[in-house]
Parts: structure tokens; C-alpha cells; sequence
């Protein structure tokens, strides 16, 4: 009867570490199908967001370089159309369209040689300052230059892997403003 009893209750025993890992087993599944449902949400919401901002999305505070032309359009008047330069508002802004998108955006020098306060706006919204410089290699003109790196412009123009350059140019002589280029891409 002993060696019965001892034979139940080694039995029971691995029943019980049998039922021990399965229980484990299955926790350890659900875990990893909860991280694999949580890993897919956050890859389904990036998914989501990158064509927002392919679609619709502005990418400056105001439309601007990396925006399509369309929306750009709506806040400015058109002065001249030819083919891939498009001139709004008596040629204040020059722009460069590519797939519907600007990629060259030149804003020349209001009345007294000033800067636009629009022009920090032109650029995405999320850029960071990587690099800048000064060029006066040119003795007529004085350039700073600057490069700017954005998530939003690599999203909507891939091939620009999220870089762009502001070049803001001066008369050497007299100080004055002239204009400021903002591109995609950096100047090299």
C-alpha cells in the first residue's frame, strides 16, 4: 500500500510540474503575442503617420520647402508658371516643383533689404540645425549657410534622406539682404 501511495503520489507530483510548464508555456505565449500585437500597432501607426505625411501632411509651420506646390498655392499667388519654376507673389518666392512637391524654394528681399519672417516657417517643422557656416569666398556676396535634418522631408521626399540646406545671402559691401535659398539635399 506504501509503495502504491508513493507510486500516487509521484504521479500527482508530475502532473502537477507537467501542468506547471504548460501553464507557463502558454503565459509565455500569450506574452509574446501581446508584444507581437503591440510591436504590429506601433509598426501599423508608423505605417499610418508616414503616408499622412506623404498625403496631406505640411511639413513646415507654413507651406514650404518639401510641400506640395498645391498646398503652397493656397497661401500665395501665382505670378508665373513654366514648367517646373513656378514665381508667386511678384516673384517673391521662386520655387522649384519635383513630383508635385517644392524642392527649391528662393525668397527674395522685401522693400528696405529685409528678411522675411516667413522664412523660418518654409522650413519642416521638426528640423534641427546639424551644421553651419559662412561663406565669403565670393567678394560681392556673403552666404551663411546652414544644414537642417528632418524626419517629415525624409519621409516625403525619400531621396532627400531628411536633409536640407538654407543659404541666406548678403551684399558684401553693403550689408544687405538679398535672398534666401532653401533646398533639399545638402550643399556641399
Amino acid at each position: 500500500k506504501e509503495k502504491q501511495d508513493a507510486e500516487k503520489a509521484a504521479q500527482k507530483a508530475q502532473e502537477a510540474a507537467e501542468k506547471k510548464q504548460k501553464e507557463e508555456q502558454e503565459a509565455k505565449e500569450k506574452e509574446k503575442l501581446s508584444a507581437d500585437a503591440a510591436a504590429q500597432k506601433v509598426y501599423d501607426d508608423q505605417a499610418k503617420y508616414e503616408e499622412w505625411v506623404r498625403t496631406s501632411a505640411i511639413i513646415g509651420k507654413s507651406p514650404g520647402l518639401g510641400d506640395r506646390v498645391d498646398e503652397f498655392a493656397k497661401k500665395h499667388k501665382i505670378s508665373s508658371d513654366v514648367g517646373m519654376i513656378k514665381s508667386f507673389d511678384d516673384d517673391h518666392f521662386n520655387a522649384v516643383i519635383v513630383d508635385g512637391r517644392i524642392e527649391n524654394l528662393t525668397i527674395n528681399a522685401t522693400a528696405g533689404h529685409k528678411m522675411d519672417s516667413l522664412v523660418s516657417e518654409l522650413t519642416p517643422s521638426d528640423g534641427t540645425e546639424v551644421s553651419s557656416t559662412v561663406d565669403n569666398s565670393d567678394p560681392l556676396l556673403s552666404k551663411h549657410i546652414s544644414i537642417g535634418r528632418s524626419d517629415m522631408l525624409g519621409i516625403a521626399i525619400p531621396r532627400s534622406n531628411g536633409f536640407y540646406t538654407r543659404i541666406d545671402t548678403y551684399d558684401s559691401r553693403s550689408g544687405d539682404y538679398l535672398h534666401t535659398t532653401l533646398a533639399i539635399g545638402q550643399k556641399k
